[in-house]
């Protein structure tokens, strides 16, 4: 028998289903109290929990009713075959393709689209799709195409969709035979067989409750209305108007949606909080959460938009308060599952060779480090200096045992180890990894240990005789693995007494809280829709009897006027966001609009018209946790030229840089502009030590053009790091070749004419202003240097890639022309820098000191030599590639671009700058930042805003250093 019951829609309804059960307590002839002979079915675990404190709590000692989920009633009587795991279902299904011909399935994929197992494996995904949406109703896809309703939907589409139908269930078919002939059933077909001949419910079950189930699952329907004559069944619906329901308790179409929607009067627009984008939203919320008080009086939080989480969780932490989900945490979002990733990946490349990028992962990963430090004694920083320098220095696509990668001989001892099966090859890996982790009540280990329960079911999975019996290449065998593994989920409840556990919006009417905070209530989120499917749009959905957008809809309306109906006024607050963080419109969810009809104009204008707040209104201010501290005095006793050229650009990021020793790393997977220059100058210097070493054996120079390209080329081809390049390193590899066929041009000229060279990365350390009461020792490298014997004059040549578009001038001199001038020369009038002709100031002096600091560091040498100084600057192509700064002129060769200024005939210029520089740095400026901004690249990871307001307070006080600093700068000026 089916009875509708209505039961009190004013009190909560884990209150009002709770007595009504106690209505039916039953007392065993022990005495006890019972409610066994009840089974309760409710929509999720929590509901359940919360059935059962709220008997405990009104009822003390009574045996509570047996609870069940949906679809734990939904189990076939034929048990004769068991179900196939997700992970043999992909197995069976790569080795099933082959067999089929897939001409007779041409309206659903193509042989090309089908090409690899990935593209396979996407095509299961789809198929996987279809059958979790089908199996709502217990229907196949065989089915679909000869059902009626669906065929005049599909009839009536454009296309052709009742072929697409017709193979779907072909394919289908022909798969689940394929199963069955290794004794295995598809989930989908169980479910099928479920609706046909379910299993029995246990004897002692006399009575079914099924309490204001908004939306079960419709095939579980089917198994209990073969019930009905045979048990007696009870829809308890929360409401005083039974009729606005359907038989089974869910909310009617026609009663929850259009003129007979819902009028909820107790959210009024005071309880709509709008923000302008997430994150004010999410600071909006925990603030409020702050204000409502402790325990008891704290709101249930409800997360409807999943996207807003993560604002979410860090306004409430900057509150005090942790936010937490309970639900599903992912497998591979832990520390555990991203280190079994990386070893999927080397088995599925073979353990002979491994991709860099994944053993970067694995070794910087805190597990392995810990293991490295633990087992072979290489100690982190130690490991993360020498990952940085093989890093930086090769740029690896891939190692082998041979390649003498960081801690390499340990990971191959590792994996050489382990079983030649994946999932022996993990178990062995992690075991060794982790073999000597102890637990001693530290932060994370409670995850750990839920992970490490959720990684032993994966791995099982993945080892079931099924999986074993497909016969997998190592490649096949890790794409499964790698999808298996983003699916598998564990339970996390917090370490924390006080952490705040969010609650699902199913949830919510099963809920013991007596106020709600509502957040990110929009459209899309709740109500939930789905549109656009490739394969099952909502029209079909309809004509199939599976769950649709109104469907949704009504469960929505029902779950909203419940909540209201059964709380005070005022207990539920929605907070909603106009953007996302990123920028993405918000609309509010149709909820918000069931109000009177005389409500909704002025309920749309609220919702949907302008808001003036579009940043939050906290004002601009540094907290001082987080303001720079900044160093009194730094002392240096030796500085570089170079060291010197980044002061004259900006003696803050100077301050950083050299000062403080601090250097910005960035993991490079190909060259960068600082790391092609580093191979260029690589290339020229072994070229150069060729040439010298061709002098000293009394042999001539090269002088033809297509023999220094040649031996450039032999050099590149002997050099580490292009021994095996990956694309990107590739293509860099073939522009480096060009500039050096562009240079060996210039080679040839200069070697025709008479130049010889001299001396290559020439190292020097010199105390070169000693005169003008400066000790310090300035060091450098000279790229290379050349001699004319006829015409007795020595040049210094530095070796540059810069894109000469941009003018090679402008690396050198702040010129007239430079739109920044008047910025340069109060900059350098600030600091008491050397102004050239009252209109230009060096960006650079390398060159200069270079010349200097070889008279210092070997005057018999070079105390009255005359000097030239040049950048040969090595473009994309030979216009692009100058001689930058030479006395020389057009006739020494024929693509230099000569400069504005001869760079040799401002030695004494530059040396009085650079006695200046030094000054300031002896006294500690390095205020102000330079005029180009030059701190963005290097020190804006490390600052809020930007130099100025990083070091002021919110009034524009600056704060101690920065006041320093000025007043430093008053004395100079």
């Amino acid at each position: 028998m089916l009875a509708k019951i209505a039961i009190d829609p004013n009190k909560k309804l884990v209150d009002a289903v709770a007595e009504w059960l106690a209505l039916h307590i039953k007392v065993t002839p022990e005495g006890v109290k019972s409610l066994r002979h009840l089974l309760v079915v409710v929509p999720t675990a929590q509901s359940g929990r919360n059935l059962r404190l709220t008997l405990a709590k009104m009822h003390g000692a009574v045996l509570p009713p047996k609870i069940m989920q949906p679809v734990q009633l939904v189990r076939p009587r034929d048990e004769s075959a068991p179900e196939a795991t997700a992970e043999e279902l992909a197995a069976l299904f790569l080795r099933f393709l082959p067999t089929i011909d897939p001409q007779e399935f041409s309206h659903i994929f193509s042989a090309e689209a089908l090409s690899d197992t990935e593209s396979e494996l996407d095509f299961l995904s789809q198929l996987d799709d279809i059958w979790r949406i089908l199996a709502g109703q217990g229907r196949l896809m065989d089915e679909v195409a000869g059902d009626e309703r669906a065929q005049a939907v599909l009839a009536a589409a454009t296309g052709d969709e009742p072929t697409r139908w017709e193979e779907l269930g072909n394919l289908e078919r022909a798969f689940f035979a394929f199963l069955h002939a290794r004794n295995l059933r598809h989930p989908a077909e169980s479910m099928h067989l479920a609706k046909l001949a379910p299993a029995p419910l246990p004897d002692e079950v006399e009575e079914i409750v099924l309490p204001a189930l908004a939306d079960p699952i419709g095939v579980m329907l089917t198994v209990l209305n073969g019930e009905r004559d045979h048990r007696r069944i009870s829809v308890l619906v929360h409401s005083d108007e039974p009729d606005r329901f359907d038989e089974w308790g869910r909310p009617k179409v026609s009663e929850f949606t259009g003129s007979r929607r819902p009028r909820i009067k107790s959210i009024t627009e005071q309880d709509i909080v709008i923000k302008s984008n997430a994150v004010n939203l999410a600071s909006a919320a925990a603030e409020a959460f702050k204000l409502a008080g402790t325990g008891q009086a704290q709101p249930v939080v409800s997360v409807a938009d999943e996207s807003l989480m993560p604002d979410l969780a860090a306004a409430f932490l900057n509150e005090g308060f942790e936010l937490h989900d309970s639900g599903s945490y992912q497998l591979a979002n832990s520390s555990l599952g991203r280190l079994a990733e990386s070893f999927i990946d080397v088995y599925a490349g073979g353990v002979e060779r491994i991709n860099w990028k994944t053993m970067v992962g694995i070794l910087r990963s805190g597990d392995m480090m810990a293991y490295l430090e633990r087992e072979h004694g290489i100690k982190r920083a130690e490991l993360l200096r020498q990952i940085d320098e093989y890093q930086n220095g090769l740029l690896p696509v891939e190692v082998t045992k041979d390649d003498h990668a960081p801690a390499g001989e340990a990971i191959w001892a590792l994996i050489e180890k382990a079983p030649a099966d994946m999932p022996g090859f993990l178990r062995s890996v992690l075991r060794l990894v982790f073999r000597g982790r102890t637990f001693s009540g530290r932060e994370g280990e409670q995850e750990f240990r839920e992970a490490l329960v959720a990684m032993n079911g994966f791995l099982a999975q993945l080892s079931s005789a099924g999986m074993q019996a497909a016969g997998l290449s190592r490649r096949e065998m890790a794409l499964i693995a790698r999808r298996s593994l983003d699916r598998a989920n564990f339970m996390l409840e917090s370490d924390s007494p006080d952490a705040v556990k969010t609650e699902g919006w199913l949830e919510l009417p099963w809920s013991l809280g007596e106020r709600f905070l509502l957040a990110g209530l929009h459209e899309g989120s709740v109500p939930d829709s789905v549109l656009g499917h490739p394969f099952m749009p909502d029209s079909l959905r309809e004509a199939l009897g599976l769950v649709t957008n109104e469907q949704r809809l009504a469960r929505d309306s029902w779950i909203l006027e419940e909540l209201c109906r059964s709380h005070d006024a005022g207990a539920i607050k929605a907070y909603i966001a106009k953007t996302t963080a990123s920028g993405d419109i918000c609309r509010p969810s149709r909820l918000l609009m069931l109000c009177d009809e005389a409500d909704l104009p002025h309920r749309a204008e609220y919702l949907f018209g302008d808001l003036a707040e579009q940043y939050s209104a906290a004002p601009r201010q540094v907290a001082e946790a987080w303001r720079l501290k900044l160093p009194e005095k730094v002392e240096l006793k030796r500085l570089s030229a170079s060291a010197i050229d980044s002061f004259l650009r900006c003696p803050f990021t100077f301050l950083f840089t050299h000062g403080l020793k601090m250097r910005k790393f960035e993991e490079k997977f190909e060259l960068d502009e600082a790391g092609f220059g580093s191979v260029v100058h690589a290339v020229l210097e072994k070229y150069a030590l060729a040439e010298l070493a061709r002098r000293q054996k009394g042999e001539l120079p090269l002088k033809d053009v297509e023999a220094i390209q040649s031996e450039l080329h032999q050099i590149i081809d002997g050099m580490e790091i292009f021994r095996r390049p990956g694309n990107a390193v590739g293509i860099q590899l073939r522009s480096l070749r060009g500039r050096l066929d562009n240079f060996a041009r210039v080679q040839a000229k200069w070697a025709q004419s008479g130049w010889r060279v001299e001396a290559a990365e020439l190292k020097f350390a010199t105390r070169p202003f000693i005169d003008a009461g400066l000790d310090i020792e300035l060091k450098g490298f000279v790229d290379r240097i050349d001699y004319h014997p006829g015409k007795q004059l020595y040049r210094i040549i530095d070796y540059k890639t810069w894109d000469e578009r941009t003018q090679a001038n402008s690396h050198v001199f702040s010129t007239i022309r430079d739109p920044g001038k008047t910025r340069h020369l109060e900059f350098a009038k600030t600091l008491g820098l050397p102004v050239i002709d009252g209109k230009t100031r060096f960006l650079s002096i390398q060159l200069l000191l270079y010349a200097h600091a070889l008279r210092q560091a070997w005057p018999e040498k070079f105390a009255h030599a005359d000097f030239d100084c040049c950048y040969l600057v090595l473009g994309e192509s030979l216009a692009d590639t100058v001689v930058y700064g030479s006395r020389e002129d057009m006739e020494d060769f024929e693509a230099q671009r000569r400069g504005k200024k001869v760079l040799a005939d401002y030695e004494a210029e530059g040396v009085a700058t650079a006695i200046a520089a030094i000054k300031r740095i002896k006294e500690n400026v390095f205020w102000p930042p330079g005029p180009d901004k030059e701190w963005e690249y290097d020190l804006k990871d490390l600052l809020v805003e930007d130099p100025e307001k990083d070091l002021t307070d919110a009034n524009g006080e600056p704060c101690e250093w920065l006041r320093r600093q000025l007043e430093c700068l008053k004395r100079i000026s």
